[in-house]
């Protein structure tokens, strides 16, 4: 079976249903600068206040993560969900 993608080509996460797409950025966050243990926060439907990651730090603290999977980025998106303003504008492709 040949692969759907060419070497170098950039994988196409945003084809990921949301649960896979979660439990890879619970991964991704595993490989963090002192994270431990991180885990998908909450169910569907339930109040998560925009926590879709949550971690504990190996210094005291949480790291928290939202998860967003779209083809397309604005940086308008990420303010308009989160409220952070002050990033860098980028575009994914």
């Amino acid at each position: 079976m040949r692969s759907r993608i060419n070497a170098g080509d950039e994988p196409p996460f945003y084809e990921l249903d949301e649960y896979r797409f979660q439990k890879l950025c619970r991964d991704l966050m595993y490989y963090e600068p002192n994270i431990r243990l991180p885990v998908v926060y909450g169910i569907r439907g339930e109040k998560q206040y925009g926590i879709d990651i949550l971690s504990r730090r190996t210094i005291p603290g949480i790291e928290v993560g939202q998860c967003k999977c779209y083809q397309r980025f604005r940086l308008c998106l990420i303010i308009q969900d989160t409220g952070v303003d002050g990033a860098r504008s980028r575009t994914t492709r």
